[in-house]
């Protein structure tokens, strides 16, 4: 579950009133393991003029199991409601990560606790 940061440098070709920034992790598969953007995690973002240049961080706990994973990002100007794709790289980036500390089964590590909470004999009969 170590942290990986991603960064994105985005030149605007004209004015984007409400832009949001996303980014998703798929396996080799296509799998959609995680999407998440900016207007889903309430964080606001100025509105930008044309020709200028900003610098995104995506910062990711990756609690997902052993394997290869593509990293989509994506810029969209919101709408009406409505996420209006500007540009999007799919398949961005590859990572490969490693099992680590803690074993599991599947796409993402839960971080399950368990704990038998009760025991009582059954006599026969």
């Amino acid at each position: 579950g170590k942290r990986m940061d991603f960064y994105i440098k985005v030149k605007f070709f004209s004015e984007i009133e409400s832009l949001v920034y996303g980014i998703s992790l798929k396996t080799v598969d296509g799998v959609y393991v995680y999407g998440e953007n900016t207007q889903f995690n309430n964080v606001s973002i100025d509105s930008v003029q044309a020709s200028s240049v900003t610098v995104c961080k995506f910062s990711l706990e990756m609690n997902v199991g052993p394997g290869h994973y593509f990293v989509d990002i994506g810029v969209a100007e919101h709408m009406q409601n409505i996420d209006h794709p500007v540009d999007n790289r799919l398949g961005f980036v590859h990572v490969e990560v490693f099992s680590g500390k803690r074993r599991f089964d599947g796409l993402v590590d839960l971080k399950m606790s368990v704990e038998e909470v009760s025991r009582v004999k059954v006599s026969k009969g």
